[in-house]
């Protein structure tokens, strides 16, 4: 029996079109109202990580976001991942990009970089004492 290849998608960003799709991972939209609620995509925008030529800044950020959401490692020989449409679609993408590019992006974030987040993020923390159990979690989450 010969061996099928897919092909996964490119990744690009959302043309909102009317579609239908089914994903295995799509319990992590529910994350979104509260990224929104506790001003977290304030915090990625405010931060010095840098976007590429195709992914935004903070789409990129929930690409990494998505995988921990979803418990998936970015490393293992299963990446069908990439090809989840609801996956992308949490990060503002038809699909979340490849391997590779996790490994690139990461090259390109420094140690400064990171700290300086998790100062901003920490600073909304104080501010807003009614999610100090929620950023515990995800600061835990995001360190692991």
């Amino acid at each position: 029996m010969d061996k099928v290849q897919i092909q996964a998608e490119k990744s690009a960003p959302l043309s909102f079109e009317n579609e239908t799709f089914k994903s295995s991972n799509a319990g992590i939209l529910m994350f979104l109202p509260l990224i929104k609620r506790y001003e977290i995509d304030t915090v990625i925008a405010q931060s010095n990580y840098p976007g590429t030529s195709v992914i935004s800044k903070a789409s990129s950020i929930l690409c990494f976001l998505a995988l921990k959401l979803a418990s998936r490692r970015r490393y293992s020989s299963d990446d069908t991942w990439c090809m989840d449409r609801g996956m992308g679609l949490f990060a503002g993408l038809n699909v979340l990009p490849k391997t590779a590019w996790y490994t690139s992006y990461s090259d390109r974030v420094t140690t400064e970089m990171n700290q300086a987040f998790l100062k901003l993020f920490w600073n909304l923390l104080m501010k807003s004492r009614n999610i100090c159990k929620c950023g515990k979690k995800l600061l835990t989450m995001l360190s692991n």
